[in-house]
């Protein structure tokens, strides 16, 4: 541990505040940088009559949590607990320094229940930790959109990219023909009911050049965004 800050949460003078006169505890805040990167908070609870230390488990089931300071420690809590998570997750210590932000930004997100554990160690393990800027992105996607849509963008894309999938999804076709008769639909062309249409041809001489059809995936992409 290189610094601590202490910081008096609470005290004896304002117990009464908290709706539970029953609950003698001094509760005391300390604040470590265990790494350079990795800004973790140390709950330290002591008994008003003995001052002996509480466990951190011990910590967390205690009957203050249901007032606003409670609520704060318990945040302090989960943000012990999440950023012990991604320590371990991201053992190199260089990349916890390099991406300090980023790991910031994902234990918010797991924090607010934006993400959840799994979900980070498979994208850490599947992209990379240098890719952590884009996990909130990423994951917003795939609320909008099925996971095969998204991998079908980064077979693409890069993740970089992942912002502008709504911009480059057109839909989903079973052929480009199919595709062209829509395109044209939604734009507006009046097209006569008489009138023979090469949907195929027209794929081949025109839209072929603005956009990408994923014929495994049966989706169509946007290329001008």
């Amino acid at each position: 541990m290189r610094e601590s800050n202490l910081y008096t949460i609470a005290s004896l003078d304002n117990l009464n505040n908290w709706g539970d006169t029953t609950a003698p505890f001094l509760l005391y805040l300390n604040q470590v940088k265990q790494l350079p990167q990795m800004t973790q908070t140390e709950l330290q609870v002591r008994s008003f009559f003995n001052n002996d230390p509480l466990t951190f488990q011990e910590h967390k089931s205690l009957p203050y949590r249901i007032s606003q300071i409670g609520r704060d420690n318990a945040y302090q809590v989960a943000r012990v607990e999440n950023n012990q998570f991604m320590s371990d997750l991201i053992d190199d210590l260089d990349d916890q320094d390099i991406y300090e932000t980023e790991i910031e930004q994902v234990v918010e997100m797991l924090i607010e229940g934006e993400t959840i554990r799994d979900d980070v160690e498979n994208f850490i393990e599947e992209h990379g930790v240098c890719e952590l800027e884009n996990f909130q992105a990423y994951t917003q996607a795939l609320e909008n959109y099925s996971e095969h849509t998204v991998n079908s963008f980064l077979e693409n894309w890069s993740l970089d990219d992942i912002d502008h999938i709504d911009d480059a999804f057109w839909g989903h076709f079973d052929n480009v023909a199919d595709f062209c008769e829509d395109y044209f639909d939604q734009i507006g062309e009046s097209i006569p009911s008489w009138l023979c249409i090469d949907w195929d041809a027209t794929w081949e001489s025109a839209l072929r050049f603005d956009y990408y059809f994923d014929e495994d995936n049966g989706i169509m992409w946007s290329v001008n965004w």
